[in-house]
């Protein structure tokens, strides 16, 4: 169980999603026993409805992180503070939320988090770039983390520690270095309440590498770093970490108004694309019936995503739209992860 103040289990998954509708829709279709080992990350405005978001996480028992982050960016430093107190207040008594930082925030926002953690007891997330980390002078390190947990009033065993390894472009084995070296120089590497790697693999641009009207395969280096890193024996072995279907940018992704499927594999992602702008949902329907027909089909019963999809490809619903495959995409996602954490301790 995730619950507050507590070590994340082996098996467990931190998913890293933007509080958008499509993944906000997606995490409420997460069985309730399922829950017991994803750790939803969100993030999102300081704007944000509350009510979606415990609409979206309706369980108490199991902590979910939000990183309330300063959308648009040209709102002043007291409004941004205020913001994120205003949300917290509005998620309190409704989902077990802890606050996420990354340091390099203005210190009324850092006050503003110490004053959320100290109200509800379930400390802070501090999520940091592994190659900030590395980059910086090694005595520097230690006392930016001194500041930061000075000026949250807290110590490691009431933290979690994110480390966001960031996007893997070509070389799996830049990222895994990058992770390793970020370990050995992060303080306090077994007092943090939780240590936490994220990798991202999954492209920003779709269109950009699967031609129209063809399947396409990509591979989960996101999966293959954190596997590669934890054979290489680290001090302390982290928890895994994801974007899913997203990516690090808190950004909209290029609209592709050709329809496209995307299904997570145990290696890979398999992007079914469209061939027109025109009769999008037929060609919603005959994608989702390639899919479906697929050897890598998990079934009806895997995920929400996956019932949703057999239903269009047999046409007892409407052929949906992307965001309907947002969900979709990230709710089988989700539930392909945690399958493969709980069977076999690999993303």
């Amino acid at each position: 169980m995730a619950a507050a103040n507590t070590s994340f289990s082996p098996t467990s998954y931190l998913a890293i999603l933007k509080a958008k509708q499509g993944e906000l829709g997606a995490l409420a279709s997460v069985p309730a026993g399922a829950r017991d080992t994803l750790i939803p990350l969100l993030e999102t405005g300081v704007d944000a409805q509350a009510g979606k978001i415990a609409t979206a996480w309706p369980d108490p028992s199991n902590v979910v992180l939000v990183h309330a982050l300063n959308i648009p960016d040209d709102r002043e430093e007291t409004d941004w503070a205020q913001g994120v107190t205003t949300l917290f207040e509005q998620l309190r008594g409704r989902v077990t939320a802890v606050p996420v930082l990354t340091g390099e925030e203005p210190p009324i926002v850092i006050g503003a988090v110490a004053d959320i953690a100290s109200a509800d007891g379930h400390g802070v997330c501090i999520r940091l770039d592994a190659e900030d980390v590395i980059l910086t002078r090694p005595g520097a390190v230690g006392q930016v983390f001194d500041s930061v947990m000075e000026q949250l009033r807290l110590g490691p065993p009431q933290c979690d520690l994110l480390l966001d390894v960031g996007l893997i472009r070509d070389s799996v084995a830049a990222r895994v270095a990058a992770a390793e070296a970020a370990l050995r120089v992060v303080p306090w590497l077994m007092q943090w309440r939780n240590v936490v790697c994220a990798f991202s693999a999954f492209p920003s641009d779709v269109g950009s590498i699967a031609p129209h009207a063809s399947v396409t395969r990509v591979s989960r280096d996101d999966a293959l770093a954190f596997v590669a890193l934890t054979q290489r024996g680290p001090e302390r072995v982290p928890t895994y970490s994801d974007y899913a279907i997203g990516t690090p940018y808190y950004v909209d992704a290029p609209w592709t108004p050709i329809p496209s499927i995307k299904y997570t594999t145990d290696d890979g992602w398999m992007i079914h694309r469209g061939a027109t702008r025109q009769n999008r949902n037929a060609q919603y329907v005959e994608l989702a019936q390639e899919v479906v027909g697929a050897a890598y089909f998990r079934g009806p019963a895997f995920s929400a995503g996956d019932q949703y999809l057999r239903d269009v490809a047999a046409q007892v619903v409407g052929p949906g739209n992307p965001t309907t495959y947002v969900r979709m995409a990230t709710s089988h996602h989700l539930a392909c992860v945690a399958d493969r954490l709980a069977r076999i301790g690999e993303p």
